[in-house]
């Protein structure tokens, strides 16, 4: 175990990460700002702007920079801390770290959503304003409460300062102890297919959510036409495709990791099943929008649903059960 090298790369991390978050943070105050002006009707000036035009572009490429940054610092996970046979050096496993878990979760929702913000800045450009507002946001809320950079993954740092004092105690006991703990989490978590594809699968569709949600407001407000209603379906459907995938493969993993628990009781699955029926509700209504008054309540419907979308995210946070970080 290269402890020293492993130490070198969380600070070579969070001291790059220190400059990306200062630089995101003034690019997603500045699409919040130009959203906003835009709204005022007075953003045409800043629209036409050089600057104002490649904002989106170099918001999304200092993104992925930072997710890039990401992904070095895992393999750097996984070359320096391998787990070993006590007493010996012996490799039994080593890490591969998903670059969704964490902190990083929000980072990665917001990248996504970065992704699908450049697409309607290309082909809605009319719906640039609530993109740019809601892209801000996300970003700012991702860098404020968990942002990667700052102390990244530090469960899994906790982790592995216990795994070094189990070698520098000597103690075989302990050291075996520690180490069947470790591998639990290696081989069920950390390195599980199902956590390489359930997850992003869950994010993706979060992100393309929120654009339908963004989408869905004008028309529930009366305002809104055939260019928010198309919008509001498209990327629910997209989003809703996604998520069932996501969920069905998420279940196979759940009987495998949870299967003397009573999973079909965690407060997160429960609230999933009822987000993916009200988003059920919502692209069924929207196939009957031209009849009198279901335009808005399909737009209801899919404000509803990312309300629900947003609560069985911080479920996970604020009450008790297998998926809970309580």
């Amino acid at each position: 175990m290269d402890f020293a090298d492993y130490l070198a790369a969380r600070d070579s991390l969070a001291g790059a990460g220190a400059v990306l978050t200062w630089l995101l943070g003034a690019l997603g105050a500045v699409l919040i700002a130009a959203g906003i002006l835009e709204f005022a009707g007075r953003g045409e000036r800043l629209v036409r702007m050089l600057p104002a035009r490649i904002l989106p572009a170099v918001t999304l490429a200092v993104q992925a920079a930072g997710f890039l940054l990401l992904a070095w610092f895992h393999l750097e996970v996984r070359r320096t801390v391998p787990l070993t046979m006590p007493g010996t050096d012996q490799v039994l496993a080593r890490y591969a770290l998903p670059l969704w878990i964490e902190g990083e979760k929000l980072y990665f929702w917001a990248l996504w959503f970065g992704v699908f913000a450049l697409i309607v800045h290309r082909r809605q450009p009319a719906f640039r304003p609530a993109v740019d507002l809601a892209w801000g946001v996300l970003l700012l809320l991702a860098l404020a409460l968990t942002n990667p950079f700052t102390d990244p993954l530090p469960r899994f740092h906790q982790e592995v300062v216990m795994y070094r004092d189990a070698l520098l105690a000597g103690n075989p006991m302990e050291q075996v102890q520690v180490l069947e703990m470790l591998y639990g989490r290696l081989a069920g978590f950390y390195n599980s297919a199902y956590m390489w594809i359930h997850p992003p699968l869950l994010f993706v569709a979060y992100a393309a959510l929120l654009v339908s949600f963004l989408a869905s407001i004008p028309p529930l407000l009366g305002r809104g036409g055939s260019l928010h209603s198309g919008l509001a379906y498209g990327y629910a459907r997209l989003g809703y495709l996604l998520l069932t995938v996501g969920l069905l493969i998420g279940y196979p993993w759940t009987r495998e990791a949870w299967k003397d628990q009573p999973w079909w009781w965690d407060p997160k699955i429960n609230m999933t099943l009822v987000m993916w029926v009200l988003y059920t509700a919502f692209l069924h209504a929207h196939l009957y929008r031209h009849r009198p008054g279901m335009a808005r309540l399909a737009a209801g419907l899919g404000v509803v649903s990312f309300l629900a979308l947003i609560f069985t995210y911080v479920t996970t946070y604020v009450i008790p059960g297998v998926h809970s970080y309580q």
